[in-house]
């Protein structure tokens, strides 16, 4: 018996049975390789006998699609983070803007009485002060904070030197220069009347040199202080600020006040 080859066989292929079973097989193969019929490609690997491609494919597929969603979520909290971030430096921007606004107290004097709005007096005493500390420092003295225009002031007026009124008078005696008539009366009246109980300072201006000169025309009068009773008086020139009513603070501790108050408008 004999075989004969098809046109599509190779010439010299079609007497033997062998060669017709290869080209049989060569044909199978070339379905699977180029299908008629589109088949998806797991089935495809699975008749070409790459079953564990297969699985390898399917397993990266897997991974890459978490990778992805990590991608997804890693993104969306940069994202958040950038918007914190923004808002952050809007906020700093803001708050930047609030202090170049506030005003400040020029050479460390108090303004008119009619810009202030606000003032806030702490009263210190340090009755144990150390020797080498008593030429900068008294026994007691004032801090002051002041709103101006409804703005807190930059500033703070710290360590207001208070004297008795025989001191002060001796200050305002030395003094190099003209003093303002007001701060002469106020320094013989109250070196007249002291009785030890009224203190009196002024305050003192800021240079950009080291010097810090007495503001000549701006004083503080400290009385009632012996008497759990503190009253403060400041004045401005001609003008003046009273405040009567003081709160005790922490005033047991070293560095805090021992009464503070405030007036305003």
């Amino acid at each position: 018996m004999s075989y004969s080859c098809t046109d599509a066989e190779p010439n010299g292929c079609g007497r033997t049975r062998d060669c017709a079973d290869l080209w049989t097989a060569i044909r199978e193969m070339m379905k699977l390789i180029s299908p008629d019929d589109e088949l998806p490609v797991h089935q495809r690997l699975e008749q070409l006998g790459l079953g564990a491609l297969r699985d390898i494919i399917t397993t990266q597929h897997e991974q890459i699609t978490v990778q992805q969603r990590h991608i997804a979520l890693l993104t969306a909290q940069t994202t958040n983070q950038q918007m914190a971030l923004d808002r952050l430096q809007i906020d700093v921007g803001l708050l930047m803007a609030a202090v170049d606004m506030r005003p400040h107290l020029i050479g460390g004097r108090l303004p008119a009485k009619s810009e202030i709005t606000q003032l806030k007096e702490q009263i210190f005493h340090s009755p144990d002060l150390p020797l080498n500390e008593r030429k900068a420092k008294t026994e007691w003295s004032l801090r002051l904070t002041v709103w101006i225009n409804g703005l807190r002031a930059i500033e703070e007026i710290k360590g207001v030197q208070l004297y008795s009124g025989e001191q002060f008078a001796e200050k305002v005696a030395g003094l190099a220069g003209e003093v303002p008539e007001f701060t002469r009366d106020v320094a013989r009246h109250l070196a007249d009347h002291d009785d030890g109980d009224v203190l009196v300072g002024m305050l003192r201006a800021k240079t950009r040199g080291k010097g810090t000169p007495y503001i000549r025309n701006q004083l503080c009068i400290l009385s009632g202080h012996l008497d759990d009773a503190p009253q403060v008086i400041v004045l401005l020139g001609g003008e003046e600020i009273r405040i009567k009513s003081f709160r005790p603070a922490a005033g047991m501790k070293a560095g805090h006040a021992k009464w503070w108050g405030e007036w305003s408008r």
